[in-house]
């Protein structure tokens, strides 16, 4: 009897799994008729469907429906006021955001902030408190403060049946969710040219818009959908603003079956791009928040790609002061050479590295090596070999290979070897970003 009921639960869900993907099927060749073209191509500008929310849309204030001064990249923050931290999240997340970005993009980048609280006490809670924090944001229109159309949501969210079994709270939770998403997507769909996703309680790294910009060039002429700035969930999703209709469209068309991260995968399956997957390493923006705003969860979840994690160093070395320089190219001041030899936390990161490209630590005077050990974090560091330079001689001497991006020397019992200065020498160029986590020395 166990296993007839397992197979007609497999049979059911198979079932369910078929209907929905005839359903998106169906709403694909609805869009592309919507779009009056043969296929959908990304990088064609095609007119607007139907838009979610028109009307609420519609009865906005006439300041935020200003579309007069289009930005190059708008920023969208969804948020809702957590139990006993209320709106701390997101203020440091908005003091990261303003913080790290340069003056030259003040006025080509758009922050919207949308207030999806149920309750209207906590969303005008959170108004002041922005409106008192960003003050001259606010004014100089470099960020926006929306609130999400409660009343016109369904009020029986979370009643219908959910794919992943979830209760009614979660269910209601996910659903209130792609609604959301669907009215922050509709509203920003033509104030920029490229729209990115944001969570409220994320922080950044310095020169994080430059890195966006510049990764967009990068793939200029290649179709995409979606450039990944972070590998946690929808954060730091990079779109173009005329694909939000139809995204936002498809959330409040499945908001009752799906939840927003998958649905953007779906979205991306419509348009044909799935297969163009660019993901920006390291990654630039960091999950910090450990309370969800569905009641109850918590939810630690970490970026380890994220470029300024702040590693604490591992190895008890003694590592004598050197100067540490490199002949790579350094993402920024913040992340050079020095940080993975330091007592501090932090690390190095490096791109576009060529073959005898180098980290060189040179001392003050010659000093007895007992250890070395490189981590760079990776399995398939580029980092090819360790050598020394002995005193008064300017060729390296080989001491060990990278092993599973990871370099270990050890001098033979009680005998240190002269050292003037130490190099980690690539053998073999790659394209992606290297990261040495740390560089650890016992003299």
């Amino acid at each position: 009897m166990g296993r007839s009921r397992l197979r007609v639960s497999h049979l059911l869900v198979g079932v369910l799994s078929l209907l929905f993907l005839a359903s998106l099927w169906d709403l694909r060749l609805r869009l592309q008729a919507t779009s009056n073209v043969a296929s959908i191509n990304v990088n064609a500008p095609r007119p607007v469907p139907f838009l979610p929310f028109a009307q609420e849309l519609q009865r906005l204030p006439v300041a935020l429906l200003d579309a007069t001064k289009p930005r190059r990249l708008v920023i969208g923050v969804p948020s809702m006021r957590r139990a006993g931290s209320g709106s701390r999240y997101l203020t440091q997340t908005l003091e990261s955001l303003f913080k790290h970005r340069s003056s030259e993009y003040e006025d080509k980048v758009l922050f919207v902030v949308l207030l999806s609280d149920i309750s209207a006490s906590d969303r005008a809670q959170t108004q002041h408190e922005l409106r008192t924090n960003f003050a001259r944001e606010l004014e100089r229109d470099s960020l926006r403060i929306l609130e999400a159309p409660i009343d016109s949501y369904p009020q029986d969210l979370g009643a219908e049946p959910y794919a992943f079994n979830d209760t009614t709270e979660r269910a209601g939770w996910r659903q209130k969710q792609c609604l959301d998403y669907a009215y922050l997507l509709s509203y920003a769909h033509n104030l920029g040219e490229y729209y990115l996703q944001l969570e409220d309680d994320v922080f950044t790294v310095p020169e994080y818009l430059e890195a966006i910009f510049d990764f967009a060039q990068l793939y200029r002429k290649e179709p995409w959908t979606v450039l990944e700035f972070s590998m946690l969930g929808f954060i730091g999703r990079l779109m173009h603003s005329r694909d939000l209709p139809q995204l936002a469209r498809l959330f409040q068309e499945y908001y009752l079956y799906q939840p927003v991260d998958l649905l953007l995968g779906y979205f991306q399956l419509l348009t044909r791009s799935k297969a163009y997957v660019h993901v920006h390493f390291p990654t630039l923006f960091q999950h910090a928040g450990f309370n969800s705003s569905l009641s109850g969860k918590y939810q630690p979840l970490t970026d380890p790609m994220f470029m300024g994690s702040a590693e604490r160093k591992r190895y008890a070395s003694t590592n004598p002061p050197a100067v540490v320089s490199s002949s790579m190219a350094v993402w920024s001041e913040n992340f050079g050479p020095s940080a993975c030899y330091g007592s501090q936390a932090g690390s190095f990161w490096a791109a576009g590295v060529r073959a005898n490209d180098h980290v060189t630590l040179s001392f003050p005077q010659p000093m007895s090596i007992h250890q070395v050990f490189v981590d760079t974090g990776s399995d398939a560091g580029a980092l090819g070999v360790l050598e020394c330079q002995l005193p008064g001689q300017t060729a390296y001497r080989h001491l060990a290979d990278v092993n599973h991006g990871r370099i270990r020397y050890a001098a033979a019992a009680g005998m240190g070897l002269k050292c003037a200065s130490l190099r980690l020498r690539a053998t073999v160029g790659q394209h992606t970003w290297l990261k040495i986590r740390e560089i650890a020395v016992w003299t």
